[in-house]
């Protein structure tokens, strides 16, 4: 079997893929509306799913030693830092609740402590650090406590089966994994059983974590093909699929019915996947984006994915006083709304999910020392 060329180490092309489908959410959440029409979040959280496929068949391909650990250390502390962080944060008031640690720390420290009295909102945030599905008392979908946790819920199902599969080997893993989504999203589609087994993890944007290993399989296997076709023809079908996503995201400017059309919808639903190969084919044909700037916010895709909710929250509070914070404001408040969740994404990728991972990793080796020096 053809091992891609570029088979080691980060794929830059994915890195930076990653970060502009967490700006494509800040943007959605931003509530910007393109040409004031379209409010799109370009599909990235279809786009994330499939990079975690791929993710997963790409990291494992050399075996299955650590998967589960790995991940945990990967997507956990960071989660669980900026849950415990949200839930005082809405809790307390936000910036009133600064002001207070600045000048009132007293009255502060027994407003954090009335926090913990509820117990709904506890009992909640547990969930969530434990990545437990929950209705909402509002809505009565099943969420989060931090609003785009429910995408980590999926994901972290998907790392247990994988890893449970993955006792009887990788191959299996991926079949295994495959069956059990595919096999949610029929009983989701096609019943009416309730829990969070069919109407949660059954949600049709699920499928696209088991479309990454086929992503991965295709890779794999056309890689070649890809480094010795001609840069201009790769090029030019990756900005053919780009383009696709791009109008056809925005299609209600100028095709308000396209829900109606089947091929349209199936075009739609395909791009995700097709996205992320066209990135992996531009990779094997030596065309990589390493623009630092677009790889820092890859760095930092994950931490944004999190924060910017919170960011987004405390800005609406604060819009009256300081009009510049409105991210309502046309294009000039969106794009301070995605410069500012950046920057305090960029803060605590260094601050905090550097060192935390850096901490992770230390406990990994640590763990396998022993076995090494017996060895």
């Amino acid at each position: 079997m053809y091992q891609p060329r570029y088979n080691r180490g980060m794929i830059s092309n994915i890195q930076v893929l990653r970060g502009l489908a967490a700006l494509a959410v800040v943007l959605l959440h931003s509530e910007y509306k393109i040409f004031g029409v379209v409010s799109t979040q370009f599909q990235g959280v279809s786009i994330f799913f499939v990079i975690s496929g791929f993710i997963v068949a790409y990291i494992t391909r050399g075996g299955m030693e650590d998967f589960m650990a790995r991940r945990v250390i990967r997507i956990v502390p960071i989660y669980w830092v900026v849950t415990v962080f949200a839930f005082f944060w809405l809790s307390l008031g936000q910036f009133d609740w600064v002001r207070q640690s600045l000048y009132e720390p007293a009255q502060a420290g027994r407003q954090a402590l009335n926090a913990l009295h509820n117990d709904e909102s506890v009992i909640n945030a547990l969930r969530s650090m434990f990545f437990i599905p929950y209705r909402d008392s509002v809505s009565g979908d099943y969420g989060s406590f931090i609003y785009t946790g429910w995408t980590l819920n999926i994901e972290f199902f998907f790392y247990v089966l994988f890893a449970i599969f993955g006792l009887a080997g990788r191959r299996i893993a991926m079949i295994g994994v495959t069956i059990v989504f595919a096999a949610l999203a029929w009983l989701h589609a096609s019943t009416q059983l309730e829990g969070p087994f069919v109407r949660f993890y059954g949600q049709q944007v699920s499928l696209y974590i088991v479309s990454g290993f086929v992503v991965y399989a295709l890779w794999d296997k056309f890689g070649r093909a890809a480094s010795l076709a001609p840069k201009g023809l790769i090029g030019g079908v990756a900005a053919v699929v780009g383009i696709l996503l791009v109008m056809l995201n925005c299609a209600q400017l100028w095709y308000p019915s396209m829900g109606a059309s089947a091929p349209m919808m199936a075009l739609y639903n395909l791009l995700p996947p097709l996205v992320v190969l066209a990135a992996l084919f531009l990779h094997s044909a030596g065309i990589q984006c390493k623009w630092r700037p677009l790889m820092i916010l890859g760095d930092i895709s994950y931490v944004l994915y999190l924060c910017h909710v919170l960011v987004l929250t405390t800005m609406s509070r604060y819009a009256t006083t300081y009009p510049v914070l409105d991210y309502r404001a046309g294009a000039s408040g969106m794009l301070t709304a995605l410069i500012l969740c950046c920057a305090v994404a960029w803060l605590l990728h260094v601050g905090v999910e550097r060192p935390l991972l850096r901490f992770g990793k230390w406990l990994l080796d640590l763990r396998r020392r022993p076995t090494e020096v017996a060895a």
